[in-house]
């Protein structure tokens, strides 16, 4: 193989994309210059007596699958195992008499039917003898043995392979963490955001969509996250700035709307030390935990109470902050109206609902919540 052949390979290689590599068209090029028709990536796991091959070209499905269950008893592999493991790469010149690998099932069911009768193998990765991914290069007997020249060439390739296919691999399991860890967090009832250090939204799971939607947050143009004043943004943004140079505590506050009304509960934690490594984000920096108050989740069950009990518009509107956990001088503050007004409409609860604390009320409230 020519050396000008060599460079086109390596420039296939380095312009894949190393999170989502299409290697086809590289395992292409490998066979066209090592006149190969079947070039494959593949995995022997001796322990559990099975193989596995990843990508390839040249191989179709079903003998992927009898490769599977017949791998540990590949002859190349058993005779030339400890070379390739030594050297970093091997051929089928000289390993076992031609008879032998003929009479070998492994010949007359995988190698026969793929028309190969040749093939050199790059070492990739490797946990001892036992567990080995390689490249394989495969071609017909018309093409012979590979020649030292090709083997030079292949040693060649071999680093610069070995490096790119281990960073795919490496990048594609955290695309796959990090995929999971999203989805363990759709499942949560608050809303969970992940930002980058510089407070920009890098993601928001299914809860945190809905309270987006009800502008208990926003996303600026830059992408950053916002809350409904400015005051309340510039302390959010200020911890994010710090927590970009140290590691302070996580930090917590309240959301009001614009009027001042209590919306959500917000806790920040800096996650940037575990992000990467532990789930797959290397861009996070901090994650929010954002919780609705009770007064916005029972806002729906006031016109249940007023049907099931009767209440008036302004008792309903008592009997929702009580549920909430505010408390008599906070439901008259909200309210713009007097203490003793509230006390008279918590007497009405009281009668409508059978109650006589405000205690058993509040618990007669979230039970029949509809």
């Amino acid at each position: 193989m020519a050396q000008l052949a060599l460079s086109g390979l390596l420039d296939r290689l380095y312009d894949m994309s190393p999170t989502a590599a299409d290697w086809r068209p590289f395992l292409s090029a490998v066979g066209d210059a090592f006149r190969s028709h079947a070039v494959a990536f593949h995995s022997h796991d001796v322990l559990h007596q099975q193989g596995v091959i990843d990508k390839s070209v040249g191989v179709d499905t079903d003998l992927a699958v009898r490769f599977k269950n017949l791998a540990h008893e590949h002859p190349w592999y058993i005779h030339g195992g400890e070379q390739l493991f030594r050297e970093g790469l091997a051929d089928d010149k000289g390993l076992l008499p031609p008879r032998a690998l003929y009479s070998s099932r492994f010949y007359s069911e995988v190698l026969k039917p793929l028309g190969i009768e040749h093939g050199m193998a790059l070492l990739l990765r490797h946990d001892g003898l036992s567990q080995m991914t390689v490249l394989s290069i495969n071609r017909q007997s018309k093409e012979g043995y590979f020649k030292p020249a090709e083997r030079q060439q292949a040693q060649s390739l071999l680093p610069h392979l070995r490096t790119a296919y281990l960073l795919q691999q490496r990048l594609g399991w955290m695309e796959t963490l990090a995929r999971t860890f999203r989805a363990s967090l759709d499942r949560l009832e608050d809303g969970v955001i992940i930002l980058d250090r510089r407070g920009v939204i890098r993601f928001a799971n299914t809860s945190a969509e809905r309270l987006e939607a009800r502008a208990i947050y926003q996303r600026s143009l830059d992408g950053r996250l916002s809350l409904p004043t400015r005051a309340q943004s510039n302390q959010l943004h200020a911890y994010v700035r710090t927590a970009s140079i140290a590691c302070p505590q996580p930090f917590s506050m309240r959301v009001h709307d614009p009027v001042g009304r209590w919306q959500a509960s917000l806790k920040a934690c800096p996650i940037d030390q575990v992000a990467d490594a532990q789930w797959g984000e290397p861009d996070a920096g901090i994650m929010l935990f954002i919780s609705e108050t009770q007064t916005c989740v029972l806002s729906n069950h006031r016109a249940h109470w007023q049907e099931l009990w009767g209440f008036t518009s302004a008792e309903a509107c008592l009997a929702q902050r009580l549920a909430a956990g505010n408390s008599l001088q906070e439901a008259a503050e909200d309210s713009s109206v007097s203490l003793n007004t509230v006390r008279t409409h918590l007497r009405a609860l009281f009668a409508k609902t059978n109650t006589r604390r405000q205690s058993d009320l509040v618990r007669v409230l979230i039970l029949s919540r509809g």
